[in-house]
Order: structure tokens, then C-alpha cells, then sequence
């Protein structure tokens, strides 16, 4: 635990700052797996069609 309230909020900032991070990399693993799915659904189209 920290000992002093500056301690505290920089804990706290850190703390905030991992959770972004962890949130904007989730937000582009989505997006990357969105992308490979409509990729994959095109070929499977061609595939079908062709």
C-alpha cells in the first residue's frame, strides 16, 4: 500500500494507464480478426462462385 497520497495517485495513474493499454490493444485484436473474417468470407465467395 503507499504510503503517502502522492504515492497514491501515481499508483493510480499507472494503474489507468496499463488499463488503456490493455484496451486499445483489444480494440485492435477485434478490429485485426474483423478484417481477416470479411478477407476470408470474400475468398470462400470467390471460391463458391468461381
Amino acid at each position: 500500500m503507499p504510503d503517502t497520497v502522492e504515492d497514491l495517485e501515481a499508483a493510480i495513474q499507472d494503474n489507468e494507464s496499463e488499463a488503456n493499454s490493455m484496451l486499445f490493444l483489444n480494440q485492435n485484436v477485434l478490429q485485426e480478426y474483423l478484417n481477416r473474417q470479411y478477407k476470408v468470407s470474400n475468398y470462400a465467395s470467390l471460391i463458391h462462385h468461381g
